[in-house]
């Protein structure tokens, strides 16, 4: 229990850091626009909430049917896929 915490815990750092990036971006780029920012800050949001609803998912599912190990390695396989590509976007805004 105390790992999902902290799962949580560096999943809400690693998306505010996401958007306080989305947010430099858009100060220090004026071309930016605010379709772009906006759409990447859904994202991120969307990774949030998503990523929280599979941590919680995993409490309800059967647990002799289900390898915790193996889901949350592929949780976090797909949490750290998922920042690079909207770093990446960020990057490309600048």
């Amino acid at each position: 229990m105390a790992s999902i915490q902290r799962l949580k815990k560096e999943l809400s750092y690693v998306t505010s850091e996401l958007l306080f990036g989305c947010y430099i971006a858009e100060m220090t780029n004026p071309k930016a626009t605010t379709d772009e920012l906006s759409q990447v800050a859904e994202d991120i949001t969307t990774l949030h909430a998503t990523t929280i609803q599979k941590i919680n998912d995993f409490k309800r599912l059967d647990k002799a049917e289900q390898n915790g190990r193996k889901y949350f390695v592929e949780l976090r396989t797909n949490l750290i896929n998922t920042t690079q590509e909207i770093v990446e976007k960020i990057e490309a805004l600048r």
